[in-house]
This record gives C-alpha cells, structure tokens and sequence, in this order.
C-alpha cells in the first residue's frame, strides 16, 4: 500500500513538473517569437534617417577629417568659411542619429516622430497595410518600449490599455522640441531646421524667418496653403517641420510631386521637392522632353518619387550643374538609367563613374532647343542649362534672388573666384531667358528680355563698386 502510494505521488509529481516545464517552455517560446517579431520589425530603417547617418554626417565629417589631417596644406586648400559649413552639417547630421523603427497605430519612428501613415517610408498602399498589420498586432504588447527611447522592460501579459498608444504616441514627440516661436497649431519646425529657406518659398503663406531659422508664422487656412505646407513638410531636407497628429492626406500629397512650376507659361517644367541635406536642400528640377526628360540636380531619392519620375516617362539625363547639389545621383542614375553630365573640372570621388563630362568652356548643345553654358564663379565647373523654347534658364548655385528680392550670387559661398562669377553673370546678358530657376534661393521671372537685362546691369554695377573689381 505505502508502495502505491509512493508511486501516485511520483507520476504526480511527475505530471506537475511537466506541466510547469511545459508551461515554461511555451512562455519562452512565446516571448522568442514576439521578442523575434519586434526585431524583425525594428530592422526596417527609418529610410530618411539612416540616409542622413550614412551620408550625411558621415560624407560631412570624411570631408572635414580629410582636410583637417591633411596638415596645414590641406587647411589651406579648405576656406574657413566650408570648414565652419562642415562643422555645423556635421553637428546637425549628428543628431540625427540611425534608429530603429517602433511600429505602432499612431507611432512610428520616434526620432522623426512622423507615424507610420505620414513618414515617407511608406510609399505603397502595399507597404501601408504591411505596417498597419504589424501595428495591429504589435499594439497588443503593453510594455514594449523603443531601445532608444527608455530601458527595456520585461514582457507580461495584462490587458492592454488603450492609453498605452497615446503615452508612446508623446514620448516619438517629445524627440521633436518644437521652436517656440511657432504660432500655436498643427504645424511647426522644430530645433533641427538649417534655415535652408525650402519652406519659406514653397508656402510662404505658412512660413517665415524668425532669429535666423524657419517658424511656422501662420497656420493653413485654406487646403491650397495646407496642401503647400505638407508639400513643405516633404520637402524639407532635415525632415524639421511636423505636425501635432498624423496627416491622413500625406499619401495623396506625395502623388503631387514633381510639381508644375506654371502650366501656362512654362508647361512641362517641374519642381522635383524633396531636398536633400546632401545638397544643403538645393532645388531640383524636371523638364518633360519630346527627344527624352531632363532631371536638373539630383533630388532626395524617395520610391514614391522615383515611381512618379517613371509615371512621366523616366529621364534620359540627370544634368548636373555643379559639384556641391549632386547628393543621391548615383541611386537615381541606377533608378532611371539615365545618363549624368558633369563639367570635367568639378567630378570628384563620389561622381567618377559620371557618364558625360564636360570639357572646356563650351557652350554645349544637349539637344535642338537645350543649351549648356559655363559660368564659373561659384565653382570652376559651374554650368548653366538654357531651356530655349521657354525661355528658361536653370542656374544652380550661380545666380538667384534671395529673400529681400536682390539678386544674389553667394559671395559667402563662393568656392572659386567672386570676379570670375560677376563675369559670368555678365555674359548672361547675351543669354535670351525670362525665367531663372535655382538652386538655393528664389525663382526670377521677367516680363522681357530688357526687364532682364536692367536687372542684371543694376546688379554687376552695384557689386563692382562695392568691391572694387
């Protein structure tokens, strides 16, 4: 009896510690699969900050350790004007640090703060579902927290609260300190902008300069200075301007790029947006060719834009106007297989494999009614782009219109000779255009040729007399 016993109690002893091994075995199971899960999740990128790590402050910071250890010859060769540039891009760039993605309803990276419905990773209705299927089910993990946003908590299981969302929603905010000198609102800018001046031109209902960055002075009040702002918004090359709750109209946003610049007048020239911070948020153009498309300067890459590009017929050339604005040339090229130009005076490491360069002093022909035309100053290799049946000149960081409405060149920016570009300007007298798109700065259209010229005799005058040249 006392042996039956002894048995009964083993085979329950036994069943016990099965079922507690059991049970210790599934709930480590189950905690793989989820911890597995959140991985598998976290390892897709934030898109637009790890573009900023890996070329942004890495090209910024190669640059300036190259030059700093280059000794004193190679301090020389850099002005004290690029290195503070490098400096600061480089400080700026830090910041903006690779992260992984938290994905969640309303969250998203928590870096960027942009949620899953407005950040421009998600570029497809495809990949919106894919990510608002994982959002569903990683919602259901209460006390999942973002590895760089507080210290990792074990997993339980308990109902989920409904707060939960919401706490983690203000905790991806709080990595956006917005500027005080934003009116209260949806939008604002926050402490990253680098007063490329993007915003204030492409909604300068909204946006405004307020102690040397951008600050949102207005808030929309119609859906065309809405629809500019998140134009702006996507185009802003340090992602700085955001909105308090998710755009649900962003997608339909994206689908506007690139942007005609005037149908009537000028049909077939397009503003790309997406500036890129490689290019200190240069502008970026597409002309609509019958013989093949024109990308002037190299835009942000983005898959939404790319599939836009191919939806207007791709491009046959990236023309690029100079050496500072050529930031994703190289995706774009393999992207659209079309052929890049460049003066043979400003290729570098980054753009040796350029399929066309240019030598000499041209002028070029690119095609019947495209022209190519040196201006040095700003850079050795400067060159210009005559679209010649409309009348437009693509200027890239040679000539623009600043904010107070002067013509500019960039004298602080100058990385070649400042008498050599006012020389330059002077042979675009001779040049037959009425409108003037840039890169950095403010679009210039006149009324006529002799409207044209007025302006750019009044403005060499002026500079020849104050610097004496």
């Amino acid at each position: 009896m006392h042996t039956i016993r002894k048995l009964q109690n083993n085979r329950l002893q036994i069943r016990y510690k099965t079922i507690v091994y059991l049970r210790l075995y599934l709930g480590f199971g189950f905690g793989y699969l989820v911890a597995y899960s959140i991985e598998s999740s976290e390892k897709r990128r934030c898109r637009s900050c790890v573009d900023r790590k890996q070329q942004g402050t890495t090209g910024y910071s190669r640059e300036l350790r190259r030059s700093e250890t280059a000794g004193n010859d190679g301090m020389q060769q850099m002005s004290e004007l690029r290195r503070s540039e490098l400096r600061r891009a480089a400080s700026i760039s830090s910041v903006l640090r690779v992260h992984l993605l938290k994905i969640d309803f309303d969250g998203g990276c928590p870096n960027c703060r942009f949620s899953p419905l407005t950040h421009v990773y998600l570029e497809t209705e495809e990949e919106e579902q894919a990510a608002m299927a994982m959002a569903m089910k990683l919602r259901f993990l209460p006390n999942y927290e973002h590895r760089f946003t507080s210290a990792p908590k074990a997993w339980r299981s308990i109902p989920v609260k409904l707060s939960v969302k919401n706490q983690v929603q203000s905790q991806s905010l709080q990595k956006k300190k917005r500027r005080p000198e934003n009116v209260a609102g949806e939008f604002f800018v926050d402490h990253t902008c680098i007063d490329c001046d993007t915003c204030r031109w492409m909604a300068p209902e909204v946006f405004s300069r307020v102690d040397g960055m951008s600050a949102v002075s207005k808030q929309p009040s119609c859906q065309e200075e809405r629809l500019k702002a998140l134009q702006a918004l996507l185009s802003c090359p340090t992602s700085s301007i955001s909105t308090e709750k998710r755009s649900h109209d962003i997608l339909e946003v994206q689908k506007t790029f690139p942007i005609p610049i005037n149908m009537d007048k000028i049909p077939g020239v397009y503003h790309c947006g997406y500036h890129s911070d490689k290019s200190y948020g240069a502008a970026s153009y597409l002309i609509v060719h019958p013989q093949g498309n024109i990308l002037i300067d190299s835009p942000r890459y983005t898959e939404r834009l790319a599939r836009n590009i191919e939806d207007m017929g791709g491009a046959q050339y990236m023309f690029l106007t100079h050496k500072d604005d050529v930031a994703d040339h190289k995706k774009w090229s393999d992207r659209l297989g079309c052929k890049r130009i460049l003066h043979s005076t400003e290729v570098q490491d980054i753009t040796e494999d350029v399929e066309m360069k240019l030598d000499g002093c041209g002028p070029w022909s690119l095609n019947d009614d495209i022209q190519l035309i040196h201006t040095p100053g700003h850079t050795e290799g400067s060159v210009c782009l005559l679209y010649k049946p409309l009348k437009v000149l693509f200027t890239g960081d040679h000539l623009a219109i600043e904010e107070d409405s002067e013509l500019s060149l960039s004298e602080e920016y100058n990385f070649y000779s400042v008498p050599v570009q006012l020389d330059s300007v002077a042979k675009l007298l001779e040049v037959d255009f009425e409108w003037m798109l840039p890169g950095h700065g403010r679009r210039v259209v006149y009324k006529d040729i002799e409207e044209k010229n007025s302006s750019l005799k009044a403005f060499l005058a002026s500079k020849q007399h104050a610097n004496g040249f």
